[in-house]
């Protein structure tokens, strides 16, 4: 959009492809391994794809990143420009976004991953192919990321290495295990809960990292679960306490 003067539209849809295309071929290698050799080798790549942004300066701006601003011109009589159209089409993106992954999950596709996270043995037994089902839910998740970061770069109108750092990841594993995983809209509630402890945290004390790290050892050691989950659990108790009386 800075160089050749792409309507944001094509660029959206330019970037989901090349994410496609860049997922796949990592994918096609993370998907083979398990647990913590998947976590260790996609961190890699992470890691190579950020060192590739600080050395391509010429493409990429290097550690400066793309500075000067996007263009946002307007389409379809929606104007990024203005705050209260971007947060507007921020909210519809991600309405959009969490209602496509409801529909994966409730999906046969959807109903497939679960049985490989229980038993890939015997997901593959069954005749599913288990290496083609993991890459198609990586590519996805490559696609959703890429959303957000689109939807990230056009708030602050610019690109910057440290979107590909590591601790990107580290923030999504946080929220994670503050919501929890076993409801649909754990990651969210995860969300919410990690905004509002770096706002909160940060007005008070510039040790963030230090309470933000006691507030996950809580939830990890102490709840050993995230808060939807421990909230739909105490639910659950509660109403398999009222039919036994």
């Amino acid at each position: 959009m800075q160089k050749l003067g792409l309507p944001i539209p094509v660029a959206f849809v330019a970037t989901l492809v090349i994410t496609a295309l860049i997922a796949a071929v990592i994918g096609a290698i993370c998907v083979r391994l398990k647990e913590i050799y998947f976590a260790f080798v996609t961190l890699a790549f992470q890691m190579l794809i950020h060192s590739t942004i600080l050395s391509w300066a010429s493409f990429t701006g290097g550690d400066q990143g793309l500075r000067g601003g996007i263009p946002r011109p307007a389409f379809l009589g929606i104007d990024l420009s203005n705050h209260v159209h971007l947060y507007v089409t921020s909210c519809a993106l991600l309405v959009l976004g969490l209602l496509a992954m409801r529909q994966i999950a409730q999906s046969p596709f959807g109903y497939t991953l679960r049985m490989i996270r229980d038993n890939a043995a015997r997901a593959s037994f069954l005749g599913i192919d288990v290496w083609r089902a993991k890459l198609t839910v990586f590519v996805l998740a490559a696609l959703f990321a890429a959303m957000g970061g689109m939807v990230m770069a056009l708030f602050v109108s610019g690109a910057y290495p440290e979107f590909a750092y590591w601790t990107i990841s580290g923030e999504a594993i946080f929220i994670n295990m503050l919501g929890g995983v076993s409801t649909f809209l754990g990651p969210m509630v995860g969300t919410v809960l990690l905004l509002l402890l770096n706002d909160t945290v940060t007005r008070y004390t510039e040790y963030h990292g230090i309470v933000l790290g006691v507030v996950i050892l809580f939830f990890a050691l102490g709840l050993r679960k995230g808060l939807l989950d421990f909230v739909a659990e105490w639910f659950a108790h509660r109403r398999d306490a009222g039919e036994g009386r």
